[in-house]
């Protein structure tokens, strides 16, 4: 199994003979078996031991094994195992575990990982005979529901990860920049991104720290680069990722870092102490994938989707890597800021300059003149109601647009409008039903989002076949909406030319 490049899960489920035969070599059935894991077992090592604890106790893998296993292999290729739609998934539960274990005083590292397989083992039996009993997938199961685990406290505790997260973003300590890069696609050409530039989110003596940072992010941004402040006298640690569902790699970019790595030191300390030991002047070994002894990891072996900086750390400075991540995006020709609408108050702005403005947006649909209504309360004016996996690109065409031309504070849009802290569920209603629009975004993912048909229902209730135009729906993928929500016209943005779309949105909603 040279070549095998999956999971141990799979690897498992795939070549159960392999476990047999390795048990049989042991000799006498009545000896006990010791499966020996790795350090800090995460949810492929709990997975592949739940895997072949079955196949050794009961002759067969368990009931769900396959969609465990397909789980585990979308997780270990880099795809989240968790999100701000999904908090309490397994993969959710078996990382917040090993984080309250370890808040705990142990006698040795190995007692709390015994711990934490035997609790993470729970887990996912629960969730694996569940999906076989109720048919459901492993991504809806909600895995802090395995009995005797989890309680109130422990989703409170993931739910102010989330607001911590938050807070994290609009912290300027951590210098949180959203920009536009243009990556290479794993299929030739380049594709621009939503990409996220922060830093010091996690270090350990923060109470503030995000436990689970980067899948919140994940949920948000197809980039990320995360640079760690370093300690008094230690080095920085910076990742750097896409999402493998992208389509865009970051082949290249560890090259790039490790000659910047390379320079920097050699120009400290006269050589690459990487390379050469300073005080002998010998030749390090070197380790793979480069010609060092600790070199930055660019990404083979996980399709390019991921740079981490070297074991020991990277002498760069957070601008240092962050300059090179964003001249490798070719920042200069990406994410230009579209030119300010004039106020719809504005005595000044006259029909033909409000139009020449939504021109400079680039959204060139008919060329009918726009006339702004007069503001008719202090609501805010669109409530835009969306799936988490589209956040990034409604904050790029829808949300942009609405807050160049009503400014921000008039737009309902959850990411910047909702209060930390504050009764966020009571707000969401208050937005559907005070907005004077309400601007759903049509995508198979949001026909499948509970809050998001809720926040849909309230919207119609008040509007039942669009008399008032008070709902605006836009189509951003091919769906077919539920009953219920037929009689209002979507506008249609699934033709590749989202500006033209909204340009019909802004025109629905002036002439409502």
């Amino acid at each position: 199994m040279a070549a095998y490049n999956g999971s141990t899960a799979r690897l498992v489920l795939a070549q159960p003979d392999l476990v047999r035969q390795a048990a049989e070599r042991v000799g006498s059935a009545d000896m006990p078996l010791t499966i020996v894991l790795h350090e800090h077992p995460d949810l492929d090592c709990v997975v592949s031991a739940y895997l072949a604890v079955s196949l050794l106790t009961q002759g067969q893998c368990p009931v769900g094994a396959e969609s465990l296993a397909a789980y585990v292999d979308r997780v270990d290729a880099g795809y989240s195992g968790m999100s701000l739609d999904n908090p309490f998934s397994v993969y959710a539960a078996c990382l917040f575990l090993a984080h309250r274990l370890v808040l705990r005083a142990w006698e040795s590292r190995e007692e709390m990982w015994t711990q934490l397989m035997q609790e993470a083992l729970r887990v996912v039996d629960f969730v694996a005979t569940k999906a076989a009993r109720d048919e459901q997938s492993v991504f809806e199961i909600d895995a802090f529901a395995c009995p005797g685990l989890f309680g109130p406290r422990d989703r409170e505790e993931v739910r102010q990860d989330i607001e911590r997260y938050r807070r994290k973003l609009a912290d300027p300590g951590t210098h949180a920049r959203r920009l536009r890069l243009r990556l290479p696609s794993l299929f030739g050409g380049a594709a621009e991104v939503a990409t996220l530039l922060v830093r010091d989110v996690q270090n350990a003596d923060d109470p503030e720290r995000v436990l689970f940072f980067k899948d919140w992010a994940r949920s948000e941004f197809v980039g990320l680069c995360v640079y760690h402040l370093p300690s008094p006298g230690g080095s920085g640690r910076a990742i750097l990722s896409v999402t493998p569902e992208s389509g865009v790699c970051l082949r290249g970019l560890g090259s790039l870092l490790e000659k910047e790595e390379s320079r920097k030191r050699i120009e400290r300390d006269g050589v690459d102490d990487r390379e050469i030991d300073p005080l002998t002047g010998q030749k390090k070994p070197e380790r793979w994938p480069g010609s060092n002894a600790d070199p930055w990891y660019d990404g083979r072996g996980h399709n390019y989707t991921i740079v981490d900086a070297p074991r020991s750390g990277t002498v760069l400075s957070a601008d240092e890597v962050e300059g090179v991540f964003v001249r490798y995006g070719h920042r200069e020709q990406a994410d230009m800021e579209p030119l300010p609408l004039p106020s719809p108050e504005s005595t000044a702005a006259s029909p033909e300059e409000t139009e020449r403005a939504l021109r400079h947006l680039s959204y060139l649909g008919e060329r009918a003149p726009l006339v702004p209504k007069p503001r008719r309360s202090q609501r805010p004016d669109v409530f835009i109601s969306y799936p988490r996996t589209k956040m990034a690109w409604v904050e790029e065409h829808v949300y942009g647009p609405l807050r160049a031309w009503r400014g921000a504070e008039r737009i309902f849009f959850d990411r910047h409008t909702l209060n930390p802290g504050g009764a966020w569920l009571a707000e969401l209603a208050a937005g559907v039903e005070n907005s004077l629009v309400v601007l759903p975004v049509y995508c198979p993912d949001y026909f499948q989002r509970p809050f998001c048909q809720w926040e849909l229902q309230l919207a119609i209730a008040r509007d039942p076949v669009g008399e008032r135009r008070i709902v605006v729906p836009l189509l951003i993928e091919q769906v077919e909406p539920p009953g219920f929500c037929r009689l209002i016209q979507a506008v249609d943005a699934t033709s590749g030319n989202p500006q033209s779309a909204m340009l019909t949105v802004l025109r629905e909603i002036f002439a409502s």
